[in-house]
């Protein structure tokens, strides 16, 4: 016979498990990641504005688990809260690049304890997950400089003008030319590629997330695989950005802006090309956007000469051959 408590936490229990698991902000806005997290998730994101305010090099952080789920072991519990916490780290770093206690993140893991706490519901047992607790560290190269580095990439960051296509253009032109590989074991930053102005695409990307916030579009990067001329391909990040409600690709480190999914990159589309995984040193379960099928629309802003001074050339070439046999035969040197 279950008793009059035990039959309550089992509503709860089952009231909260059908609660829906995304996130929306109030205003009816959402950054596409946050929008995939759960309840917990969410709490683990919130955790992490700490970042506002504090230069640390490390911060000891700790997140209680707002939604009741019960898991059926122990181990399960621990798996599953893991599993939320780096989830939430993957949307604060592919979302919202400022937090240099991330910038690690794609080689560094990080070790998280959560706190489970056993749950008897009649005659079976579950367990629940209470809270995660982590530590958060600023790369090596930063630790003794935290607020000049942050001042140094606000500092560098730059404001664009015009329409929001017009800015997602700006944005990738003003991180071209920048492009470097990373060494073994290393991964670019925020600060390399807006302040050092040489980074790989995992830097640029964040510059890109970064600039884009500030200028009032809606971007993230995406991390995966770009496959070039190799058929192994190699661990590359991009972006997303939305215009007119319309999910487009950028690559500033290739020169790739507004793509769609069909638009050619080489040989190549942009959907064979890049291949999305979104996993950090660690896995989580975020996933990209779709891309439009199509590239952005820009009109053609070719200057006059470069779009048709090879056939000016060749029709004054052949007017010059045409003019002199012309004054050839009324000479009668032809």
């Amino acid at each position: 016979m279950i008793s009059r408590t035990g039959m309550l936490l089992t509503l709860v229990a089952v009231a909260l498990l059908l609660v829906p698991t995304s996130y929306s902000y109030a205003d009816g806005s959402s950054s596409e990641y946050v929008s995939q997290l759960d309840e917990n998730g969410k709490a683990v994101y919130d955790s992490l504005s700490v970042f506002e305010t504090s230069v640390d090099a490390v911060l000891s952080i700790s997140a209680e688990f707002p939604r009741i789920v019960l898991y059926d072991s122990e181990e399960s519990a621990k798996n599953a809260a893991i599993l939320t916490t780096n989830n939430a780290l993957a949307a604060k770093y592919l979302g919202d690049p400022y937090g240099i206690w991330l910038w690690n993140l794609p080689t560094k893991s990080v070790a998280i304890t959560p706190e489970v706490s056993p749950v008897t519901l009649g005659d079976k047992s579950y367990f629940t997950v209470v809270s995660v607790s982590f530590d958060l560290s600023v790369p090596e190269k930063y630790r003794d400089d935290v607020p000049g580095i942050l001042k140094g990439v606000k500092e560098a960051a730059k404001t664009f003008t015009g329409s929001d296509s017009d800015k997602a253009k700006a944005i990738a032109k003003h991180l071209s030319g920048i492009s470097k590989e990373d060494e073994e074991g290393t991964v670019s930053d925020l600060y390399d590629a807006l302040v050092k102005k040489s980074a790989s695409s995992y830097g640029i990307a964040a510059a890109y997330t970064y600039l884009a916030e500030l200028n009032g579009l809606e971007a993230i990067t995406v991390k995966g695989t770009y496959y070039g001329s190799t058929d192994e391909g190699s661990s590359h990040c991009w972006n997303a950005v939305r215009v007119d409600n319309v999910w487009y690709a950028v690559d500033a480190s290739k020169n790739c802006i507004m793509a769609g999914t069909g638009t050619a990159i080489g040989t190549a589309t942009f959907a064979s090309a890049y291949s999305a995984n979104l996993d950090m040193k660690d896995a989580n379960d975020l996933v990209s956007p779709d891309i439009n099928r199509t590239a952005y629309p820009y009109p053609d802003d070719t200057p006059f000469l470069e779009k048709y001074g090879a056939y000016i050339l060749v029709a004054l070439m052949v007017a010059i051959v045409v003019a002199s046999l012309y004054y050839g035969v009324r000479r009668g040197y032809a």
